[in-house]
């Protein structure tokens, strides 16, 4: 398998220097790569159709020119130019919706544009010059032309080394050393066994339940949120700071804020990244344990989602396509198979113990009874529970149940117009419905009964059986 260990670097003024210098040379080959297809772009033939360079074509070119037009790149490694021309030509294929196979992609990317200095600045390089050493006790990394660089962290991966991307963030630098450890891809398991369902929310991150009756939850770290005191304050420095007009290089004081600036979305980025992580392993590791056949998520439209003013920008913090592509590779690496559910099964909607579809759940019920079985139940669980017991024929369905005699999975004009609302935003666990002749009234924090969060519990038989052939419509809980 393929896998990628990513380590901050800790180089000294000179090594920072030359790490610059070919993140530079990576930009400009891309540059003029860019340009040069463009200019090809642009020369139209009799039948009006421009000449489609290749990428062996642009590489001979830049060969034959770069000595000419940068003199400079001679002291640089050849290769980080070489590379950055491949990933031009491998963004051209995305932008032309297809794999270098020639097969067709998903999704179509735009056109790439060019890039420009102290932005995402990096360089990839694959000679057989790289490689991890100790140097007086300490980890290093050898790259070509700039020798030996300090490591942070020892590196953790064994196998072929295949590529060294390196990449800045802020005022620190990154090096992602790519590693083929020859241990093929365990196979995904079939047959009947346990599955996990994982349902994505605002204020809990993650919710996930399994067949079995096993459920947890991961709050959300909200780095942004926590951060835009600080980050609104810096941004005003950098505003006040001075910056030449004509000139291309900004006061020392601006550069030194604009590093502020970059460290803190760095340290926003690291606390979503790390919790992320945490809660997608701790999945992986449960399911890995229980021997789980299946991870099943949602679909979300996340591009619809943040069409919402008010949530849109705690919908950007949770990370919630990260989350996605975690749980999919680590699933994959575990040999577990990863599922993302019809895009409108109504996974919150549905009774996880009788199946009837609660028509009228708007995205203010965090918990609602079922009419039919008197189940309370707490949303983001209880979709979580659907996801995992749910089958295709139940997403064909619709997931309609007794009740709703529509068996559409669309939401309905209280909630969104685009899905079913999914914004999860508090959480409580499941409670039972205490007697056949209780009295249902609002449960407010703190007076609720404790129950297991692994326990979602129904009324006698007798109840579920004289259930009404029309049910009332449900009751929402709201939280006090």
């Amino acid at each position: 398998m393929i896998r990628t260990h990513k380590i901050a670097l800790d180089p000294n003024d000179r090594q920072r220097g030359l790490l610059a210098q070919h993140a530079g040379f990576s930009r400009v080959a891309f540059n003029w790569g860019l340009a040069r297809f463009k200019a090809g772009l642009d020369r139209k033939d009799a039948d009006g159709k421009g000449q489609w360079l290749t990428a062996k074509e642009i590489s001979a070119a830049f060969t034959r020119e770069k000595r000419e037009e940068y003199p400079w790149c001679a002291a640089m490694a050849q290769e980080v130019g070489y590379q950055a021309l491949r990933d031009l030509d491998a963004a051209l294929h995305n932008w032309r919706g297809k794999k270098k196979d020639g097969s067709a992609r998903k999704v179509k990317a735009r056109f790439p544009r060019f890039k420009k200095r102290g932005m995402r600045d990096s360089f990839r390089t694959n000679t057989g010059s790289i490689r991890p050493l100790v140097v007086d006790g300490r980890p290093h990394v050898r790259l070509p032309k700039m020798g030996a660089i300090r490591l942070r962290e020892p590196l953790r991966l064994s196998g072929k080394l295949e590529t060294a991307t390196v990449s800045r963030s802020g005022d620190r630098w990154f090096v992602s050393l790519t590693y083929d450890d020859g241990v093929k891809a365990p196979p995904v398991m079939e047959g009947e066994g346990p599955r996990i369902g994982v349902d994505l929310g605002i204020k809990t991150l993650a919710v996930a339940a399994d067949t079995e009756g096993w459920s947890k939850e991961w709050a959300n770290p909200t780095a942004l949120r926590d951060a835009l005191k600080r980050l609104r304050r810096r941004q005003k420095s950098v505003s006040r700071s001075r910056n030449i007009i004509g000139k291309s290089t900004p006061s020392t004081r601006r550069k030194r804020t604009l590093a502020q600036v970059a460290a803190l979305h760095r340290r926003v980025a690291d606390v979503r990244k790390d919790a992320q992580h945490r809660a997608t392993t701790e999945i992986v590791l449960h399911a890995v344990e229980v021997g789980a056949v299946m991870i099943r998520a949602e679909t979300l439209n996340v591009k619809g989602m943040l069409r919402n003013k008010r949530l849109a920008r705690a919908i950007a913090d949770a990370g919630f396509a990260e989350m996605l592509r975690q749980l999919a590779y680590k699933a994959e690496a575990a040999g577990i198979a990863f599922e993302q559910v019809d895009w409108f099964y109504p996974s919150s909607r549905l009774c996880s113990e009788c199946g009837y579809k609660n028509a009228l759940l708007t995205l203010a019920d965090r918990r609602w009874e079922c009419a039919s079985c008197g189940v309370i139940h707490n949303r983001d669980r209880n979709a979580a529970l659907n996801l995992a017991r749910g089958t295709k024929e139940d997403e064909s369905r619709g997931g309609s149940g007794p009740g709703d005699d529509r068996g559409d999975a669309r939401p309905s004009s209280a909630g969104s117009s685009g899905k079913s609302p999914d914004l999860r935003v508090g959480s409580r666990d499941c409670e039972p419905r205490t007697g056949q002749g209780a009295v249902r009234s609002p449960i407010r924090p703190g007076t609720a009964a404790e129950t297991p969060s692994n326990d979602t519990t129904r009324p006698e038989a007798e109840g579920c059986a004289s259930a009404p052939t029309q049910p009332k419509p449900p009751r929402a809980l709201a939280d006090g």
